[in-house]
């Protein structure tokens, strides 16, 4: 998913909050906390 050029939360806030929902919506399928990582990419700053 793309983020938007409008969109005021970090990188981290964003993979924090992705991480913690996908470990709860999959540990109500398996018997403990399924491990998962988060990349959250950035477009990198426009310099001429």
């Amino acid at each position: 998913m793309q983020q938007q050029s409008q969109a005021t939360r970090s990188a981290e806030q964003i993979r924090a909050d992705l991480t913690q929902a996908i470990q709860s919506r999959l540990s109500q399928d398996f018997n403990g906390k399924p491990f998962v990582d988060v990349i959250v990419l950035e477009v990198p700053d426009a310099k001429s």
